[in-house]
């Protein structure tokens, strides 16, 4: 995501700083990177996360803005972001990992593969993840697992969904149904 920006012009070191919106191991990813091409960084995050993870940041060599909240807190970490791109318009670029095509990419192609050479000859893979970013990379594979094998099955239980472990149990009971040959 940051290569992509960077080779298109849309950032360039010492001139942008880059902010990642997150709650945790995004933001710390970006304080790491940041800072190692060369960019000023900074991470918005709720301030009930862990002091770990604040002291990582820092360690890492980026700055960071807390929100009001935890984890679920996530609306007030966007209003903070808004609120940084309004006032600082030329130098800010907010790296959003929901809204970024590096980072849906990074997920399809590095965590997914990850996920399926991991897996190996696993027929139904359940998966319980915390991270949207993860959870991403396991839907693809395992779209791509069943385009190569139709009996293989995937099921994903995070956080990051509402009512995710109700549905679980629905995709679960999906997944046990036979498939139709014709929709893979």
């Amino acid at each position: 995501m940051l290569i992509e920006k960077y080779i298109s012009g849309e950032i360039e070191p010492n001139r942008h700083t880059l902010v990642f919106p997150s709650t945790g191991n995004f933001g710390i990813g970006g304080a790491w990177v940041g800072p190692r091409a060369g960019f000023k960084s900074m991470v918005i995050l709720p301030e009930g996360m862990s002091r770990e993870r604040f002291e990582k940041i820092e360690g890492y060599g980026a700055s960071y803005i807390k929100t009001h909240g935890s984890e679920s807190n996530v609306k007030e970490i966007y209003d903070e972001c808004k609120r940084l791109m309004r006032e600082h318009p030329d130098t800010v670029r907010i790296l959003n990992q929901f809204s970024e095509m590096g980072n849906y990419r990074f997920h399809y192609y590095v965590t997914g593969n990850t996920i399926v050479e991991l897996g190996g000859g696993v027929e139904r893979s359940f998966r319980r993840t915390r991270h949207c970013g993860v959870l991403f990379g396991h839907g693809q594979r395992g779209h791509h697992r069943r385009r190569r094998s139709p009996e293989a099955g995937l099921s994903i239980v995070s956080r990051c969904w509402p009512g995710a472990s109700a549905m679980s149990d629905a995709l679960q009971q999906r997944l046990r149904q036979p498939r139709d040959p014709r929709h893979r």
